[in-house]
């Protein structure tokens, strides 16, 4: 298979990768669970002080507390973190193909 063949080939994959990601349930999770949060005055509020960089680390620990004693705001996070560790997988497992002699020029 020539260069040009594989690397269409990953492109392709690659928009049915995401395609599948669009409609998955970890991206529906997300979606739903950010509505809910941005809908929450009190979850907003602790969010931007969370983001004050004039607050003590002790403050901080305490805001993430009660930040993740919320339901929405705990699903949200979880959701997001399972996103964030499938892209690292999907991103290391391109760098094993790009690396390949397959696909220098």
């Amino acid at each position: 298979m020539k260069n040009g063949d594989i690397m269409n080939k990953i492109i392709k994959k690659t928009y049915e990768l995401i395609s599948v990601l669009e409609n998955s349930d970890i991206i529906k999770n997300i979606q739903k669970y950010k509505l809910k949060v941005m809908l929450s005055p009190r979850l907003i509020s602790l969010i931007d002080k969370a983001k004050n960089e004039d607050i003590s680390d002790k403050q901080l620990i305490e805001i993430k507390k009660e930040l993740y004693q919320d339901e929405n705001y705990k699903n949200y996070i979880d959701n997001y973190n399972k996103l964030n560790y499938i892209v690292l997988e999907i991103n290391s497992r391109y760098k094993k193909i790009i690396a390949t002699k397959n696909c220098k020029k």
